[in-house]
């Protein structure tokens, strides 16, 4: 079973999203956004990769965001006779989400953490998150659990000491992006943390 899941995750995070960064390349898209996640901001990025069922997740992200950077970089061909000017790509790499998924209210769960995290802004000091993280796989190997129920504790171990954002928020952020198509603006192009989208996402509720 737990191949099954590797195995599809694999196919429809970063096969999926490879195939279309390709063909979006190859038609002449002028601008490709990818919904990414926080642990690719991390260093401890390898070792998140060899976690079971979570280290088939951060892996197939990091090949989606790889074939978008090398066909959206400066430089990279747009048509048959013009290359690119600028990096034409944004990888959105937001932590925990939060809305309502499956009728679950997790913005009950969201919104506190979001003022916690906020107020002490621990995702600013470069050397917590990876000794978190340590911390977290530590905890859940002693358990001895079966990884799998565990997915939401070591996941998102790195991305809990950033500020939850909303799902619209990450929605937003994304619109932004794709908007500035065209235009060299460092705010919307390459990765966007999680202050990032939180900014962004309050420029468009400004304009809308």
């Amino acid at each position: 079973m737990s191949s099954l899941i590797f195995c599809s995750r694999e196919r429809m995070i970063g096969d999926a999203n490879v195939a279309a960064s390709e063909a979006a390349a190859e038609h002449g898209a002028r601008k490709f956004v990818l919904i990414s996640a926080s642990p690719l901001n991390e260093p401890a990025l390898d070792k998140s990769k060899k976690l079971p069922y979570f280290g088939s997740y951060v892996n197939a992200k990091e090949r989606a965001e790889l074939s978008v950077v090398e066909h959206f970089s400066a430089g990279a061909p747009q048509t048959s006779t013009e290359t690119r000017a600028t990096d034409d790509f944004a990888l959105i790499r937001p932590g925990f989400i939060f809305g309502t998924k499956g009728g679950l209210p997790l913005h009950l769960v969201g919104i506190p953490m979001r003022l916690v995290f906020s107020t002490l802004k621990l995702y600013k000091i470069p050397v917590v998150g990876p000794i978190f993280f340590e911390v977290c796989v530590a905890v859940v190997d002693c358990v001895h659990a079966d990884p799998t129920r565990h997915i939401t504790f070591i996941a998102r171990s790195v991305a809990l000491l950033q500020p939850p954002v909303a799902v619209t928020e990450v929605a937003k952020a994304a619109v932004a992006c794709c908007e500035s198509a065209g235009k060299s603006d460092s705010s919307t192009s390459g990765p966007i943390k999680t202050d990032d989208i939180m900014f962004l996402a309050r420029a468009v509720n400004h304009t809308a």
